[in-house]
């Protein structure tokens, strides 16, 4: 569980590393808000990012910190979900707009998973 309720003015936020054995692959990511399960007006992609390919098997990582007004988390609860997709593929969303971490047929997402606190007023 992540405490995002800081006291004082210094953010808090998760930092992740990522690495890919296939170094010149492109890497689609996706912080994602209080999914899964998809929930209408709750769930959705607060960041997407690409990385692009690299000479170097580890990327460099990565920073999120999510907060009331930029990512839109609902002031309904106290307790959200976190999720962060990643694949070397673009993202299908259109396919299915609920499904937020979903890949074309065939290719791998890869995902992390955290539990925040973080009350919005």
């Amino acid at each position: 569980m992540l405490d995002f309720g800081a006291t004082g003015n210094a953010p808090l936020g998760l930092e992740v590393g990522l690495s890919d054995p296939n170094a010149p692959d492109n890497l689609y990511m996706r912080w994602i808000i209080d999914y899964p399960p998809f929930v209408d007006s709750v769930s959705h992609v607060a960041l997407p990012l690409t990385l692009p390919g690299a000479s170097q098997v580890e990327r460099p990582h990565l920073w999120f910190a999510p907060n009331c007004s930029d990512d839109a988390l609902s002031r309904d609860f106290s307790g959200h979900r976190l999720l962060l997709a990643v694949s070397d593929r673009p993202f299908a969303s259109a396919e299915d707009p609920n499904r937020l971490d979903g890949v074309p047929p065939g290719n791998y997402v890869v995902e992390g998973a955290w539990t925040f606190n973080l009350t919005c007023p």
